[in-house]
């Protein structure tokens, strides 16, 4: 089991940068650690803001109801991906050190929920353009939505 510093054999490239990249990925992780839930706390204010002014033109009939509930929805799981990525990451950073072959899997999930969340963050807007009818504005932030999903893709891809 790797040590704080100490990179498994399977874990990111081999030569002499590999201790190096491990060091930067616990680096990385402890940091996420931190900043996830305040992301997730801009999460909660988006949430809050949707209920307080949204809701009761949902009420009134002047938001899509459909819209109003996808919108509501993608907030509550973004909320939810950044929690459990930052659980994730807290785990691997304690995992450190001990005899947990689990590191990996950790860090792994972490970083797939804090993907999954931040493309359900950069979503959110296009929503709330899209509920309060204003379709000029909520097109542009959809287009933007795909350029950046476009851009995570062909980054992930890349070796």
């Amino acid at each position: 089991m790797p040590k704080d510093g100490t990179p498994p054999d399977e874990s990111v490239g081999s030569g002499s940068d590999t201790g190096d990249a491990w060091s930067t990925r616990i680096e990385i992780a402890k940091r996420n650690a931190y900043v996830m839930p305040g992301i997730a706390g801009t999460c909660v204010a988006i949430f809050t803001f949707q209920l307080f002014f949204l809701y009761p033109r949902l009420l009134s009939g002047e938001v899509n109801p459909l819209l109003f509930r996808l919108t509501v929805g993608v907030i509550v799981l973004t909320l939810f991906f950044f929690m459990y990525a930052g659980s994730y990451y807290y785990t691997f950073v304690g995992s450190l050190g001990k005899d947990d072959n689990r590191s990996m899997k950790y860090i792994n999930r972490a970083d797939r929920c804090a993907v999954v969340a931040l493309i359900l963050f950069v979503l959110a807007p296009a929503l709330i353009l899209y509920t309060i009818n204003l379709p000029d504005l909520s097109s542009v932030a959809l287009v933007l939505w795909l350029v950046y999903l476009v851009v995570l893709v062909v980054d992930i891809r890349r070796p």
